[in-house]
């Protein structure tokens, strides 16, 4: 417990360092559930985010729908939408997530796509992050890409990125390098019920 604390506080010490030389700061909290409901893997889930609770606190994401787990992976295709000052947009979502245990080896790999009905074309968000496992899971470090694309311009980003698991409740801190704007540091708060 001691190198986990020990751990978690370097973490935090280096990514408060990088914050400083972000240009904006961002706060994103997602909460997500899912439950199995047949022995084949297949099931139901759900998330609520709040994408940036510091400069967008009025905007929120309300997805629901089928899930299928395997041994090391799990895939939820779902509907809803993003709710923003009483308007509604509505979305199609999908989310992959593939573990250690489908490896055989410490990698993590997460990815969302999304297609939200905004003008003619509407407007596709990627964010993929892949992770080496640290010992213990005390840890994981890697990158991620975050993407927005629609007919008006395109919002590219990539950058490193730590996440500190602690049971149901998961801490990231990620650097991006955007091609249209800024340098920005998120923070993100990460509760599995």
């Amino acid at each position: 417990m001691q190198k986990c604390t020990q751990v978690v506080t370097v973490l935090a010490v280096i990514f408060m360092a990088v914050s400083a030389h972000a240009q904006t700061s961002h706060m994103r909290v997602l909460v997500h559930t899912h439950k199995q409901v047949h022995e084949s893997g297949l099931g139901v889930s759900g998330w609520v985010v709040a994408p940036s609770i510091t400069d967008a606190s009025d905007k929120w994401l309300m997805i629901a729908g089928p899930r299928y787990s395997a041994k090391g992976w799990n895939l939820e295709l779902m509907g809803g939408a993003i709710v923003k000052s009483g308007k509604t947009i509505p979305l199609v979502d999908a989310r992959l997530e593939l573990t250690p245990k489908r490896f055989g080896v410490p990698l993590y790999t997460w990815a969302n796509l999304q297609w939200i009905a905004t003008g003619d074309a509407g407007t596709s968000y990627s964010y993929v992050q892949a992770d080496y496992v640290l010992s213990k899971e005390v840890a994981l470090v890697g990158a991620e890409t975050e993407n927005v694309i629609n007919t008006d311009a395109a919002d590219l980003s990539a950058g490193p990125h730590i996440v500190v698991p602690m049971g149901r409740v998961a801490l990231v801190g990620a650097y991006q390098f955007h091609t249209k704007g800024d340098r920005q540091f998120w923070a993100r708060l990460v509760l599995n019920l």
